[in-house]
């Protein structure tokens, strides 16, 4: 192929879009986008710490949220999961358990059994499981006070207030203290079940995003765990220990007495 040929209107048109079409299987095939690492290089020129970049990164991949178990119509768990590259080392697990413990002002209880970890305070555990991919973090918690005074409340409203049915069948049904009391203990009933579905809705959006930080957390301390940390910068001393010798450091540690010597041996 001649660099000199003329090509003709039609083959140009040609060309640029067999180019065309090349170009776009190549790209097609070729890997795109950055990794973590290269995030992080990118970061640290402008200023911004490796551990800032992880965890930004990992909160573009949220904590899956598992479907709430319910009760009379009210969710009464709250669970999220996350996906890790791999198992957690000792220590960061427990960096996670410190996280979960600071998070949820709690101590709470370290568990492990083979490969499988847990955290536990009441109701609120936090898992380390194996997976498909690797390992998940697998937050869950169960609000049975809630659940209890949902039950407690509703049975105490429909029993006072079946009382009072009874009576209003029996056509005795007046103005006394007897109906004023089951009126009262009704009314109280609800308020009690009114009372723990309104903490409920607080409780279930709190404790999901609280899951939810420490999932992104978690999963950002593992991703850095295998990222390549910047290189300190050595000190003062340990420069001028490397340098070689020293002009004023030689002359501080040589003795009086071979300074004495060196001053005879040259007048020799």
């Amino acid at each position: 192929m001649s660099p000199k040929r003329r090509y003709s209107e039609t083959e140009i048109k040609e060309i640029f879009s067999r180019a065309s079409e090349h170009q776009r299987g190549a790209d097609h095939g070729s890997k795109t986008g950055l990794t973590l690492s290269e995030l992080q290089e990118i970061g640290r020129e402008v200023g911004i710490s490796a551990d800032a970049v992880a965890e930004a990164a990992a909160s573009i991949e949220p904590a899956t949220e598992i479907a709430a178990k319910t009760y009379l119509g009210f969710p009464v768990t709250v669970a999220r999961t996350v996906q890790l590259p791999e198992a957690p080392s000792n220590e960061e697990w427990d960096e996670i358990v410190v996280d979960l413990r600071r998070t949820f002002d709690a101590s709470g209880e370290v568990l492990q059994e083979g490969s499988l970890r847990q955290w536990r305070n009441g109701n609120l555990k936090a898992l380390i499981e194996p997976s498909d991919t690797g390992s998940r973090l697998r937050l869950q918690s169960f609000h049975e006070m809630a659940r209890n005074q949902l039950i407690g409340g509703l049975v105490f409203a429909v029993m006072n207030l079946a009382f009072i049915g009874a009576v209003v069948l029996a056509g005795k049904f007046g103005v006394n203290e007897n109906t004023v009391l089951l009126s009262l203990m009704a009314a109280g009933g609800v308020g009690v079940f009114g009372h723990a579905a309104y903490r409920l809705r607080s409780w279930v959006a709190t404790r999901g995003k609280e899951m939810e930080g420490v999932a992104t957390r978690a999963l950002a301390r593992i991703r850095s765990s295998g990222s390549p940390e910047s290189i300190p910068e050595s000190d003062d001393s340990t420069s001028i220990a490397n340098s070689g010798p020293h002009p004023i450091l030689d002359e501080l540690d040589e003795p009086p007495e071979a300074k004495e010597r060196m001053r005879q041996r040259d007048r020799n």
